[in-house]
């Protein structure tokens, strides 16, 4: 009977870095800790032992008690869980989720490796084998410019139509690289560690995202500060992409003044919200070797999510007294032009109508003071 001795770990440490061209570069740590497959089904947890000079994208690691089966196939996932151990076809259904993704620092990175799902499947050779693993998530970066200083405790995703978008939950497949949703919901959520940004700073923003169509679709994005104030934007969805990043640039040009309840002596006060477009043999006297490696995420440059001005009816680039006039001809049917609820919605409440025109004639007043 062979006993098998498994060092359960949940520190998950990929380095990840963005760069000026959009990419985000993965790189192994030493703590990081990934699971190995056998095409019996057994598991094999593997960490990190060194990274090879010059280059941190390759890993070796050892595991004393495994020979590699030559020609024999093995699947790769990370990061690794102990909830593996349980499964009857570990490789084919592995569950993941994409909650409680929490972020510490502005522009910090850490928290994308326990969310960076990754699959791969190789075939040993001479002792040794060699996994490329593919990235089966997209990134989202938010930029976003902050007025005022301020203290974020997190940032939202929601659906504008409070459809359920979003992957919660999910499964995922080192045969084929593949992710099947189990579960879904209204809102994605990113807990900023009580990040404070400084006025005329950025906060920069990361979130984990699966492949998701959201093409023609509207998302408000809400970064919620421990004041209870509010930035809010809506986006403009597109279908995102395994392995890529879609950076979002919010700009001072991107803000106006609505007003908002609150809990305030007055009831009322100053709110900033933006408009803006992630079987085997066994041996206890052989070491097993693998390499594994992971590709960068790239840009997305033909999906990119852009911004856009709440209220610029026309999409003319500026909110103005024509837009409200365009609205106001829309609603008491002196046109027949349809007009995009993305922009023209501007209270949300899935009506275009007087009140509309009016909240755009306030953005426009107040982007004059």
């Amino acid at each position: 009977m062979i006993v098998l001795l498994l060092a359960m770990s949940t520190a998950y440490a990929g380095n990840y870095a963005y760069q000026q061209s959009g990419e985000v570069s993965f790189g192994w740590q030493s703590s990081d800790k990934w699971a190995l497959f056998t095409s019996a089904g057994t598991l094999l947890p593997h960490t990190v032992a060194a990274l090879n000079p010059g280059d941190g994208h390759y890993v070796t690691t050892h595991c004393i008690g495994w020979a590699l089966v030559e020609h024999s196939t093995y699947y790769g996932g990370y990061p690794y869980s102990v909830n593996y151990q349980l499964l009857h076809s570990p490789y084919t259904a592995l569950p993941i989720a994409y909650t409680n993704q929490t972020q510490s620092s502005n522009s910090n990175t850490e928290h994308l490796a326990s969310y960076d799902f990754m699959t791969a499947h190789g075939t040993a050779t001479d002792d040794a084998l060699s996994l490329s693993y593919t990235h089966l998530g997209s990134i989202l970066r938010i930029a976003a410019y902050v007025p005022e200083a301020k203290t974020f405790s997190s940032l939202t995703l929601s659906a504008k139509d409070n459809s359920a978008w979003f992957t919660s939950e999910a499964t995922m497949n080192a045969t084929n690289n593949t992710i099947t949703t189990t579960a879904t919901a209204t809102t994605a959520t990113l807990t900023l560690n009580n990040i404070t940004v400084e006025a005329g700073d950025s906060l920069i923003a990361y979130m984990m995202l699966p492949p998701t169509d959201l093409s023609g679709k509207s998302m408000l994005l809400s970064l919620n500060a421990t004041d209870g104030s509010a930035l809010q934007t809506y986006i403009s969805g597109v279908n995102t992409q395994a392995g890529k990043v879609y950076p979002i640039s919010v700009g001072k040009e991107n803000y106006f003044k609505v007003s908002a309840t609150s809990t305030s002596d007055d009831n009322t006060e100053e709110v900033l919200s933006l408009q803006a477009d992630m079987g085997e043999k066994r041996s206890t006297e052989q070491i097993t070797t693998a390499t594994a490696y992971a590709t960068d995420f790239t840009l997305d440059a033909e999906n990119e999510l852009k911004p856009f001005l709440l209220g610029d009816v026309n999409l003319d680039g500026v909110v103005n007294v024509t837009d409200a006039v365009i609205v106001i001809n829309h609603y008491q049917a002196r046109t027949t032009e349809e007009l995009d609820f993305n922009v023209s919605d501007v209270n949300g409440d899935n009506n275009i109508n007087v009140t509309d025109a009016v909240g755009i004639i306030n953005i426009y007043q107040s982007r004059l003071q």
